[in-house]
């Protein structure tokens, strides 16, 4: 398998996806299945709430598996090895998983997040050093004094009105420096897109996580999906608003006053796409895929 292509090595397990999607109907990991992209930690934190055997110290051999159950089957089995060989460096999944809406392909989860309900990290626009709330407190002050491109007279070093940057380059862009290739943070054209293609609304306690946030469903197929969690924002040396609001950076500058930058606001009160932050603010980053 050393010498196939993701797509070749997750093909080699279709049957136990047709399997899966035959019987459960959980979005993000049927987009997961469908694209071959496929993370290690998202695949094993989505199969673990649905296989709960995938927990066993103990792994039984595919062949033992009755191939006509799924829970305790076929699906089960093959997906078993495909964990067991990225652990073991058979197979090297580097990819992210994506959901396809509008046009734009969309990470499933923040940059920093673990599974789609975290929050993950806050970044300052511009800058792609990302920190958790907790090390706001210790290790950054969320404010214009401790921003990459600020300094003591107010004033911005890099897109302002002088360079005439309004559209980050990519050594200043979280999501294509955390995760490569052609991921990157969107412009405010695609939030307003992903707007435009999704029928969403504001929803407490999703799925029982505990987690507030903003759900999209794809107005073309309703089995495409996004969680957008209400992470808040990192205000001076403090997380504020989680659990009621959400900030997510665009990478494209504020271009009616240059110590702002567009980003996408959740809440309970509402969902604006076109809205604007300080950049020095700590807001969430959700990556998309292409150039």
């Amino acid at each position: 398998m050393k010498n196939l292509s993701i797509a070749e090595k997750a093909k080699r397990y279709d049957k136990a996806f047709e399997k899966v999607k035959e019987n459960y109907a959980h979005a993000q990991f049927l987009s997961a299945c469908e694209d071959y992209q496929i993370s290690l930690e998202c695949l094993k934190n989505t199969l673990e709430s649905i296989f709960p055997e995938l927990k066993e110290s103990e792994e039984k051999p595919v062949e033992e598996y009755n191939i006509t159950g799924i829970t305790s089957g076929y699906a089960t089995g093959k997906l078993k090895e495909i964990i067991k060989d990225i652990e073991s460096g058979k197979v090297e999944m580097d990819s992210h998983d994506y959901v396809e809406i509008g046009g734009v392909k969309w990470a499933t989860m923040n940059v920093g997040a673990k599974k789609i309900t975290d929050s993950g990290l806050y970044f300052q626009w511009g800058d792609t050093q990302g920190y958790t709330a907790a090390q706001i407190s210790s290790e950054k002050d969320f404010s214009l004094r401790d921003y990459k491109y600020g300094n003591s007279s107010s004033t911005f070093t890099k897109y302002n009105e002088t360079d005439g940057k309004t559209v980050l380059d990519s050594e200043d862009d979280a999501v294509t420096v955390a995760w490569g290739g052609n991921w990157r943070m969107p412009t405010k054209e695609e939030f307003q897109a992903l707007v435009n293609a999704t029928t969403s609304a504001w929803v407490e306690n999703y799925l029982g996580s505990g987690v507030n946030g903003w759900f999209f469903t794809s107005n073309d197929d309703n089995s495409k999906t996004l969680f957008f969690p209400a992470a808040g924002y990192g205000g001076g040396v403090d997380a504020w608003d989680v659990g009621s609001d959400g900030y997510y950076w665009s990478r494209s500058l504020y271009t009616d006053g240059v110590g702002n930058a567009r980003s996408l606001y959740i809440g309970s009160g509402g969902l604006y796409p076109d809205n604007d932050n300080y950049r020095y603010q700590g807001c969430s980053v959700r990556g998309v895929f292409g150039e």
